[in-house]
C-alpha cells in the first residue's frame, strides 16, 4: 500500500473486490467522517506501516488519503488483523454515539470527536497542512472550524504519546552526535533521526 494509488476503487491492485456501498442514498461527495467510518474494512489497514486507508469511493473529499495510526492503536488492532469486512458493525455511527453520551450524561456535540482529534493533532505535531491532509479539508478550513488551542502535553497524552516519540506528521530534526575524548554527546530532541560520528581529537 502506497501513497500513489492512481484508483478510487479498492479493487484495483489490491487483489480483491470492493465491498458493496451499504449507504446508496449518499454518494461521497456527501460523505463525511461518520460515514468513512462507516465504510472502513479492516483490510484498509496496513500493519507494516501503521496507515488506514480512506479510498476515493468512501472519502468525503473524493480522494484517497491515509491515516497514521499511532502504536496504542495499532496493538489493539492485531487481535482482529485477521478479519474481513467492515469495522463497524452499525450502518449509522452518530444515533449510538448520541445514546452513548445521553447515557453517560454527558453533551454530545457534532463533530465533537473529529474537532477534538484535530486539535490534538495539531497540537502534538504543530504541522497544520499534514493534518489537514489526514482529515481531508484544507487548512484554512482546519483553523477556521476544527482546531481549539490545545497545549503540546495534552495532544501527546491524547493519543498515548510523548516528546520523544516519533510521529510522521512531526518536523524531523537531524541530529549529529559527536562524541568527544570524554565520551559526551548531546541530548536527543523529540522526533528526531540521529547520525552518530567519532571526531579525532588532537592532541
Amino acid at each position: 500500500m502506497g501513497g500513489s494509488i492512481p484508483c478510487s476503487r479498492r479493487g484495483v491492485g489490491r487483489g480483491r473486490a470492493r465491498s458493496p456501498c451499504v449507504f446508496p442514498a449518499r454518494t461521497s461527495k456527501h460523505c463525511g467522517p461518520t460515514c468513512e467510518l462507516n465504510r472502513a474494512n479492516y483490510e484498509d489497514i496496513n500493519y507494516s506501516n501503521s496507515k488506514l486507508a480512506v479510498y476515493a469511493d468512501d472519502a468525503k473529499t473524493s480522494a484517497t488519503r491515509f491515516i497514521h495510526l499511532v502504536p496504542e492503536l495499532i496493538e489493539r488492532l492485531k487481535p482482529y488483523r485477521d478479519r474481513k469486512g467492515r469495522i463497524s458493525r452499525w450502518n449509522e455511527l452518530s444515533p449510538v454515539w448520541t445514546r452513548l453520551a445521553k447515557r453517560a450524561g454527558v453533551p454530545w456535540r457534532k463533530n465533537g470527536w473529529r474537532k477534538a482529534v484535530l486539535s490534538y493533532l495539531v497540537a502534538y505535531t504543530q504541522n497544520y497542512p499534514g493534518v489537514a491532509a489526514e482529515g481531508g479539508t484544507s487548512v484554512e478550513q482546519l483553523k477556521k472550524t476544527y482546531v481549539t488551542a490545545v497545549e503540546f502535553e495534552v495532544g501527546a497524552a491524547y493519543f498515548g504519546l510523548t516528546a520523544s516519540d516519533f510521529h510522521p506528521l512531526r518536523p524531523v530534526s537531524i541530529v549529529v552526535k559527536s562524541q568527544d575524548d570524554d565520551g559526551a554527546v548531546a541530548e536527543q530532541p523529540g522526533n528526531s533521526k540521529i547520525v552518530s560520528f567519532n571526531v579525532a581529537v588532537a592532541p
